[in-house]
């Protein structure tokens, strides 16, 4: 465009002043309303409250939940349960289940920043069925997690796929996914309202015998039957319930227990497959204490159908 001069006629100073205003406007929009968005994304972010427990997962013959000990964490390992309640009449299951029923499998592969988790077995009791013994629970029960963050500075998302069974006239499959996060904290944080009732479940979890040859075993095979005796230097009023663990090809049957004045003794029956031997095999021994203080948890390796004792690796731990 050109002026009546001839010369290029010069953009309106009215205009430019209308376009920088725009300009300048959009900014004072815009820019504040993108920094206003991330921090009301960070403030809700702080705003969500912190949950230590799950909702309860219903189903049939019992319901199950995720809980935590602490409210916060630090570079240390910090606890959290599974916690079940069981109906009137159903029960579950041990790591051992026995004769029949399902062991719990609790997997934690979609967790966000933890090294290890790891799930701690309070004793169990027996449940004793003509042709049918197995090993669980019922009423409830808590299994204590011991978690290991990987990085201190970052929250730990605690993701658990558990299945599990119960049983009762009939045995009922369940799988469940739950999910808590717990922040972190420079100093850690403080107890929950569950804390005790998880540190308590710990305190049931058997453990290694402190004292040297507390726990003694000898097995005696002939044709593929025989005997594995158990002695506990110890005689309490009721004594502990006997739970012995071995490889999938052997059968280790209900106890007859006696006692003397010096140990409680257990004759356990056993039947291993032809063409098996137990020579060699480690077996873990569970004595499960009638008061419900845990007890002994001790593996055993047999050369030749006698045993040496050998603690579980992190068992005085509780790992």
């Amino acid at each position: 465009m050109l002026s009546s001069t001839g010369k290029p006629a010069s953009k309106p100073k009215s205009l430019f002043r209308a376009t920088l205003c725009a300009g300048a406007l959009l900014a004072a929009c815009t820019g504040p309303a993108i920094a206003s968005g991330a921090a009301e994304k960070a403030a809700n972010a702080e705003a969500v409250p912190f949950r230590p427990v799950t909702p309860w997962a219903e189903e049939l013959g019992a319901r199950v939940r995720l809980v935590l000990a602490e409210t916060a964490h630090d570079d240390r390992p910090f606890l959290a349960g599974v916690e079940m309640e069981i109906d009137p009449g159903w029960h579950t299951y041990w790591r051992k289940p026995g004769d029949s029923g399902s062991a719990p499998v609790f997997g934690w592969s979609k967790s966000d920043n933890i090294d290890y988790a790891h799930v701690r077995w309070p004793a169990p009791r027996r449940f004793d069925n003509p042709g049918d013994v197995t090993y669980g629970y019922e009423t409830s029960v808590i299994w204590p997690v011991l978690v290991m963050p990987r990085e201190a500075e970052r929250p730990v998302t605690l993701h658990l796929e558990l299945f599990y069974a119960v049983c009762s006239q009939i045995c009922v499959p369940h799988d469940v996914t739950l999910e808590l996060t717990l922040p972190a904290a420079p100093n850690a944080g403080s107890d929950t309202d569950y804390a005790q009732d998880i540190r308590a479940a710990l305190a049931r979890v058997p453990l290694a015998p402190k004292i040297p040859g507390l726990v003694g075993a000898a097995l005696t095979t002939d044709k593929g039957k025989g005997t594995l005796e158990v002695t506990l230097k110890e005689t309490p009023e009721t004594p502990p319930m006997l739970a012995v663990e071995g490889p999938y090809y052997a059968w280790f049957g209900v106890p007859e227990v006696t006692r003397d004045a010096k140990a409680t003794r257990y004759a356990v029956p056993v039947r291993i497959d032809e063409g098996k031997s137990l020579d060699g095999e480690t077996l873990t021994l569970t004595l499960a204490r009638a008061d419900g203080r845990g007890g002994y948890e001790t593996d055993y390796t047999l050369p030749g159908g006698k045993a040496a004792m050998k603690p579980k690796p992190g068992a005085e731990a509780g790992q």
